[in-house]
C-alpha cells in the first residue's frame, strides 16, 4: 500500500514539473478544437463559416470573448459549454491564438 501511495505521489510529481495539466484543469485547446476549429479553422484563421480570430474580432477583450462564446452574435450561435470551459476557450484564443 504505501508503494503504491509513493508511486502516485512520484507520478503527481513528475505530472507537474512536466507542464502537464493538473486533474480538472480544461484543455482549452483541445475545447477550442473541438467546439470552434470548424468554422475558425485549426489556427483561428478564419474560412467561409467564421472569421479570421486573430484579426476579425478585433480587440474584443477576454470577457468579450467569454460573452462570445456563451452567448453567440448575430452570425454565430451560443455553445454549449459551462463557464469553464468557455474561460479554457478563451484563454486559449486570446493567449495562443491572438499572442497575446
Amino acid at each position: 500500500m504505501r508503494r503504491l501511495f509513493l508511486m502516485i505521489c512520484c507520478s503527481t510529481l513528475l505530472a507537474c514539473e512536466s507542464g502537464e495539466q493538473s486533474p480538472g484543469e480544461l484543455d482549452g485547446e483541445a475545447l477550442y478544437l473541438q467546439a470552434c476549429s470548424e468554422c475558425h479553422g485549426s489556427y483561428g484563421e478564419g474560412s467561409n463559416f467564421g472569421p479570421d480570430l486573430v484579426w476579425g474580432i478585433g480587440d474584443q477583450t477576454y470577457e468579450e470573448v467569454v460573452d462570445t462564446i456563451l452567448e453567440g452574435t448575430d452570425g454565430m450561435e451560443a455553445l454549449d459549454l459551462s463557464l469553464e470551459a468557455a474561460d479554457a476557450v478563451a484563454t486559449f484564443v486570446i493567449e495562443e491564438i491572438r499572442g497575446e
